[in-house]
Parts: C-alpha cells; sequence; structure tokens
C-alpha cells in the first residue's frame, strides 16, 4: 500500500511509472508496474482527497483570509498560486488522470471533465502572471474555496468533522 502522503502526488509522479520504455524486459516487469498507479480504489483516493483537502487548500484559504483582512496583499500573489496547484492535484485525483509534467498541470488540468467551479477563471489569472488586482485575485480564490467545496460535496466527499474523535 502506498503511503496516502505520497499518493497525493499520484497526479503529479504516476506517469513515470506509465511511460516507461524498457530496454530489457524478459520478466515483463514493466508492464506490471504501468498497471500500478491504476489499481487504487475509489475509496482510496477518496480519502487522499479528504485529507489532502484539510492540510493544503483549507489551511491556505485560512492563510488567505487573514492576510487579506490584516492588510497584507503582497501574500495573495503566492496563496493564490498555491491553491491553484493543490486544486490542480485535487482535480487529477479526482479524475484519476496524470498529468505529462509539472509544467503542464495547470494547462492538462483545464481538459479534464470533474473541475471545481471557479478554478478555471484564477489557473488562467495565475498561467498569465496577472495577478495584479489584489482584491480581484482574493475575490477568485474565494470563489474557488466556495467550488471546492460544492464539488467536494459532489464527489461525496466530506471533510468537515461535526464532532472530537475522542
Amino acid at each position: 500500500m502506498i503511503s496516502r502522503k505520497l499518493f497525493l502526488h499520484w497526479p503529479i509522479k504516476a506517469g513515470a511509472f506509465v511511460h516507461i520504455t524498457p530496454l530489457y524486459d524478459p520478466t515483463n516487469l514493466f508492464e506490471e508496474l504501468r498497471k500500478m498507479p491504476y489499481q487504487a480504489s475509489d475509496a482510496v483516493f477518496k480519502v487522499v482527497m479528504r485529507e489532502f483537502m484539510i492540510w493544503e487548500p483549507y489551511e491556505t484559504v485560512g492563510k488567505l483570509r487573514n492576510n487579506f483582512m490584516s492588510g497584507n496583499f503582497d501574500y495573495l500573489t503566492l496563496g493564490a498560486k498555491d491553491l491553484v496547484w493543490q486544486t490542480a492535484k485535487l482535480i487529477g485525483l479526482a479524475n484519476r488522470k496524470f498529468f505529462t509534467t509539472r509544467a503542464r498541470t495547470f494547462e492538462e488540468s483545464l481538459l479534464m471533465e470533474s473541475r471545481p467551479a471557479g478554478y478555471d477563471e484564477l489557473v488562467r489569472k495565475v498561467m498569465a502572471g496577472t495577478l495584479e488586482d489584489k482584491e480581484y485575485i482574493y475575490q477568485l480564490c474565494e470563489k474557488l474555496w466556495t467550488g471546492l467545496n460544492e464539488w467536494f460535496a459532489e464527489l461525496g466527499i466530506e471533510y468537515k468533522v461535526q464532532e472530537l474523535p475522542f
């Protein structure tokens, strides 16, 4: 079993196992290796997405809100970039698709069927480097955050805990 923390990078790293050109493989090891990234169950993908949502986007949105409210608008550019990068990984996991390279992650994520509302507009701003209007970028981050929560509900992934585990 792959560790959950490593599994969250599946959309970025799985291609290295699938696109192998063996020079010598008398036991078909590489053919078996090609199948491995697809063997995890839907439940595993959902558990990883749930945990990642808490570790990363949830925390990033908290930082975005705190910095916006305190007037530290310089962080908003970095926060927006972090939020779309984190969301791209979630999109890859939800679609069970990997990206060919990190450099094409955003471009390829826009072609995937299942995406949260608010993602496309913000990621296009990040891709174009047009992040000057801090108020607007903050509003796009909030729109994506709402879209992420709605998307998770549609996918049947509950990440909010209503009671303490003890």
